[in-house]
């Protein structure tokens, strides 16, 4: 992948219209501590409003926020939430020449009342009628007036009301003319399917109702995966980006999957708008000519902001660099292999080595810290528990894997940590071809055998070291240590 802040100074030149639904979304806080005597619901002694974009306002704040240079199309009411949404756009620097405001259409807003971090009321307002011909008309023309302006669009639809047909005739006409990056985000995706959008981005529910049918969510990403052709045939998209919430993503190229990008993990996530902030960030990216996965990972690095925030929030620079930055050492395998692809387009050396590590002793540490001076990244693979009883006894290991791995990911020296072995492989082949390191490391009591990874090595022309084992420092040793002491203590078993 592309170094990470390229791609944030490619955003920065970008030009890029959203289309769709405007909203208006509105936080009341307070306190509740009794119910209301004559109807049994609480009392909510309100504290603190507070008011965000929302929909397509959401994904244009966000897209901004990223630095590319923003303009939005779409309807609301001439009301106070109508100037509202308006006025907090130009303050983001959205161009805002193509937003009409209605006096016959009311702004959609949704109000939610909280207390005490709980949501417990959510109140919809606001005219969610199909556009009339009128404004549909006026909608239609700003389109083709400034469609050749633009290097993207991206299309925000909520279901309420802006993309009546005549107005997505105009987009396919506008393509016609001109062919324009375009990313869908549509609960009714297949009516888009005459545009063949570039992108478009369906959530699990969505997703359902695009195949007719009901997908298992425990093994969603199992049964999705070979689902590409239909989801290419009913929108007719190029790429389609499935987003799992926690499973992460699901990218499929034509009829084909792509890649699957993990989801960072995040505390008491709030998802209010997280999705536009995938859409913005992933949209971007692909403008910027990131492959799918990068884009995907471009996504979910900034959604995983949002989530930490309250509200309907935005993803700035900063903040996706940081994202972006390695969070753990632990992390599942897919986030570290993106993670590793981040870093070797960087130019980074990746180190590898792998072992048992049961009981860490000065001798494991040495070895580690001279590993970690042959490149720029150490990568660990760790045998899995069963996989040290296949190779060391049913005695071994003394520690188990999380624990072993909590204990490594502590050294400095020590990147990340993947577990690998199974039944049919306690080699770390596999797990080298993914990683693909520059540098193999191995003890020096390995040199002159034959080692089963060379073949791959060899093959992935990553150099083979060695590194000389300190004497006397060895699990085994430390355990015939620990067995004689308790001998002479007197805490050996008689049997």
């Amino acid at each position: 992948m592309r170094n990470l802040k390229e791609f944030l100074r490619d955003f920065a030149g970008r030009r890029v219209l959203v289309v769709g639904d405007l909203m208006l979304d509105i936080y009341t806080t307070g306190t509740c501590r009794r119910l209301a005597p004559e109807v049994s619901a609480p009392v909510l002694n309100a504290d603190q409003h507070t008011y965000y974009l929302g929909g397509a306002a959401n994904l244009a704040a966000n897209v901004a926020a990223l630095g590319a240079s923003v303009s939005i199309a779409g309807v609301t009411g001439n009301d106070t939430a109508g100037r509202q949404i308006r006025e907090m756009l130009v303050s983001r620097g959205i161009d805002v020449r193509m937003l009409r405001m209605a006096d016959d259409r009311t702004t959609i807003t949704k109000h939610r009342f909280s207390s005490g971090g709980q949501t417990f009321l959510r109140v919809d307002e606001g005219c969610e009628l199909p556009l009339d011909g009128h404004h549909a008309a006026h909608l239609s023309a700003n389109l083709k007036q400034e469609w050749p302006d633009f290097d993207g669009i991206l299309l925000s639809d909520y279901g309420k009301g802006c993309f009546v047909q005549p107005v997505i005739d105009q987009i396919a006409a506008c393509q016609q003319d001109k062919s324009l990056f375009l990313a869908v985000d549509s609960k009714e995706a297949w009516r888009f399917r005459p545009l063949c959008p570039s992108m478009i981005k369906p959530n699990f529910e969505e997703a359902q109702v695009l195949l007719g049918r009901e997908v298992s969510k425990q093994a969603r990403i199992t049964e999705l995966q070979a689902t590409g052709a239909e989801l290419r045939e009913r929108t007719g998209a190029e790429h389609v980006f499935l987003t799992l919430d926690e499973s992460g993503c699901m990218v499929f190229s034509g009829n084909q999957l792509e890649a699957v990008v993990p989801a960072l993990r995040v505390q008491n996530p709030q998802v209010s708008g997280a999705g536009d902030t995938f859409t913005g960030a992933a949209a971007l990216a692909l403008i910027c000519a990131a492959t799918p996965a990068e884009a995907a990972t471009i996504g979910t690095q900034a959604a995983s902001v949002v989530l930490t925030k309250s509200g309907t929030a935005c993803c700035a620079p900063a903040e996706l660099l940081a994202a972006g930055a390695p969070a753990g050492k632990d992390l599942a395998k897919n986030a570290v292999l993106a993670l590793l692809e981040q870093a070797r387009a960087a130019g980074k050396r990746i180190v590898f080595t792998n072992g048992c590590f049961d009981i860490l002793h000065s001798g494991h540490v040495r070895y580690l810290q001279q590993a970690r001076e042959m490149g720029d990244l150490l990568v660990v693979g760790l045998n899995r528990d069963d996989s040290i009883r296949r190779l060391k006894g049913s005695d071994r290991p003394v520690n188990s894997l999380s624990d072993r791995m909590e204990v490594l990911s502590s050294l400095s020296c020590v990147n990340y940590v993947i577990p690998f072995g199974s039944l049919k492989d306690d080699t770390p082949c596999s797990l080298i071809k993914q990683v693909r390191p520059d540098v193999f490391v191995k003890g020096g009591d390995y040199k002159g055998a034959v080692l089963p990874e060379q073949p791959l090595l060899e093959q992935l022309g990553a150099e083979i070291a060695f590194i000389p084992v300190v004497s006397g420092r060895s699990t085994s040793a430390v355990i015939k240590k620990i067995a004689a002491a308790q001998f002479r203590n007197g805490w050996a078993t008689i049997s």
